[in-house]
């Protein structure tokens, strides 16, 4: 888990985490900053997580934490 940053402002864009299933498939997840306050008391690294309301999108980004990964998703509460 770590929080993305704007280079050239330092301005917190969103709090990433690559998710990791029972059969090591992976998935870039990100918090968006507007809902990182809601998230931040329940979310542990290395900790079991149960996911629901998400939206996945195709990941067009240059950064990609996930190697083989097309799909990220963004959750939200």
């Amino acid at each position: 888990m770590w929080t993305a940053k704007n280079f050239a402002t330092c301005d917190v864009r969103s709090l990433d985490m690559l998710l990791i299933d029972d059969h090591g498939d992976q998935i870039h997840a990100v918090i968006p900053k507007e809902v990182i306050h809601q998230f931040t008391e329940q979310l542990h690294e290395g900790e079991f997580i149960h996911v629901e309301k998400f939206n996945v999108s195709t990941n067009n980004a240059t950064y990609r934490p996930v190697a083989e990964g097309e799909l990220k998703d963004l959750l939200q509460h």
